[in-house]
């Protein structure tokens, strides 16, 4: 009999081990389970050496194929969970999951996304149903939720009679990882790898005739283990159908950082036209109040802003703000290049500026802003071969940019904004750097250390500079 605590050894150590382990050690000691029969000689012969043949296949087989065969379903099914949320919901991060879910063999899909912070009670949340929309958030002080076919808004107020419960995480939003356990604990399973398209993939099927489970089949990138869809099943045979799909789009664990932390305040869209309802929450008491209908919006509450920025196969930026969508047409995508949709834009705080990297005309890299105001974009300057880091709009309205040029310098360049906006108007021509830019610009090669810089982060005055798992590794506080 294979010995569950050996098997057990080969999973990754994760904070909810006890309880894995204790409900895999639970199911292979029931699966392994022999009972002892008196054989004789020659058949002990036989399933020796039936035995030697089997151990000679999985060997070449493992070799083949880089698996290991003799692993029960259970635990290679509980690897690929575990390194799932290992991955993805994590503490010091945001949760991002967009999906989208058809259900009963409908045609028009209900898409979801949402971005949860791991360590509080921030989260932002935004559902797409075929005939409205609708946005939910909380900031730790105020809670939204907007329908946007009614044309209402609900505002409740937070207050806290003890300050430190404020930060306090009290659940999850996003119920995955119950799920996962669920799964683990009474799932029947197996696990097949594949192929969902052109994308490797594990497939783990919960094969157990159960009303109680959440899901039949679960497809996960087998590069990534990120989650890539679900399905339910209803019927057997040739009455089997599907009555639920969730596509994932995206799942991603996203930097805890002070400009993320951002999106968590509302409102997210215009708000003219809503009606406004407010009511006090106190955490001790409860609600201390009914809604009561407030006046429409401020118009500050109203000015145009950029809600969202995506970058297209072409290379050209999308910018969504909450009355319009504008297109940003790059040098890159006038020469033709394709862009895998990474994130190269950031919006500031304020949403009226974005920052982004393309190439210039003699294809260097180039940073460049453009003004949602003017609809213009202003060339800050040629970096030449930087591979830029990170981006950050600062409290004092300058922008800091962490980059890494081919020599392997790790630089910090400080752009003063204010100072750039005053001096020159919005034009592609215009490139203040070449003029004066000691004027307008900061640079600081960082230390030669033996890792490298990955992001950048503001905690009170200070702008620091932080590593692998978020470690700080320089600060400064004079921006």
């Amino acid at each position: 009999m294979n010995n569950p605590e050996e098997i057990l050894k080969e999973l990754p150590r994760f904070q909810t081990d006890n309880f894995f382990k204790n409900n895999l050690k639970e199911k292979l000691l029931k699966e392994n389970a022999v009972i002892p029969q008196k054989t004789s000689f020659l058949p002990r012969l036989a399933l020796a050496f039936i035995l030697i043949l089997l151990l000679s296949g999985a060997f070449f087989f493992n070799r083949w194929s880089n698996r290991n065969p003799l692993k029960p379903s259970l635990v290679m099914a509980a690897e690929i969970i575990k390194e799932n949320l290992n991955r993805f919901i994590k503490p010091n991060t945001i949760y991002h999951q967009k999906t989208v879910l058809y259900s009963d063999g409908g045609n028009e899909p209900i898409v979801y996304e949402i971005w949860e912070d791991q360590d509080t009670d921030r989260f932002l949340n935004h559902v797409i149903y075929p005939d409205r929309e609708s946005w939910q958030s909380f900031d730790l002080e105020t809670r939204w939720n907007i329908e946007t076919k009614e044309k209402t808004v609900q505002k409740e107020i937070y207050q806290y009679q003890d300050p430190e419960e404020k930060l306090e995480k009290k659940g999850q939003r996003v119920d995955l990882a119950e799920k996962f356990d669920h799964l683990v604990k009474e799932g029947t399973l197996t696990v097949k790898e594949g192929k969902l398209d052109t994308q490797e993939v594990y497939v783990i099927y919960d094969t157990r005739n159960s009303l109680d489970k959440f899901w039949d089949t679960l497809t996960f990138d087998k590069n990534t283990f990120a989650l890539l869809r679900t399905e339910k099943y209803q019927g057997e045979g040739n009455e089997r159908k599907l009555v639920s799909l969730v596509i994932y789009e995206t799942q991603e664990a996203l930097p805890r950082t002070e400009e993320n932390l951002k999106m968590f305040i509302q409102p997210p869209i215009s708000l003219d036209g809503y009606d406004l309802y407010e009511r006090h929450f106190d955490t001790a008491k409860g609600y201390l109040d009914d809604y009561q209908k407030i006046s429409t919006p401020s118009s500050s509450l109203n000015e145009e802003r950029i809600t969202l920025v995506e970058t297209n196969s072409e290379c050209n930026i999308i910018v969504t703000t909450n009355l319009k969508t504008l297109v940003i047409k790059t040098e890159k995508a006038k020469l033709g290049l394709k862009c895998n949709q990474e994130k190269i834009g950031l919006p500031s705080k304020e949403g009226n500026l974005l920052v982004f990297d393309d190439l210039s005309k003699g294809n260097s890299y180039s940073l460049k802003l453009f003004s949602l105001n003017e609809e213009e974009t202003l060339s800050l300057g040629v970096l030449g071969k930087v591979d830029i880091k990170d981006k950050l709009f600062l409290p004092s309205g300058k922008l800091a940019i962490l980059g890494k040029d081919n020599f392997n310098v790790q630089s910090l360049i400080v752009y003063d904004l204010p100072k750039i906006l005053r001096d020159f108007p919005f034009s592609t021509d215009t490139n203040q750097n070449l003029i004066h830019p000691e004027l307008y610009e900061q640079k600081i090669n960082l230390p030669n250390i033996e890792e490298d810089y990955l992001s950048l982060s503001i905690f009170g005055n200070d702008l620091q500079i932080l590593g692998k798992d978020n470690k700080i590794l320089e600060s400064y506080n004079n921006f």
